[in-house]
């Protein structure tokens, strides 16, 4: 049997936006404002973009480079 209040205080995002501030806490960052905190959450994601986008194209390169085995007739 679930709480449907703390169910409703998850999917309005407010546990997320409270564990969220404890992080920036832990990291010496007790009140941050709005425009700050937003600064943050962009520059993580750009990192986070940077990271994935290499590795996905890593992936592609393989999967073309596993495609044209057979053509190159590698391996024999």
């Amino acid at each position: 049997m679930t709480n449907s209040s703390s169910d409703d205080e998850y999917k309005s995002g407010a546990v997320r936006q409270e564990k969220f501030d404890a992080t920036l806490a832990h990291y010496g960052e007790a009140e941050v404002g709005g425009i700050e905190k937003k600064n943050l959450v962009r520059k993580i994601d750009w990192k986070l973009l940077l990271i994935l986008g290499a590795l996905y194209f890593i992936s592609l390169i393989d999967r073309t480079n596993i495609a044209n085995a057979p053509d190159w007739e590698c391996g024999r």
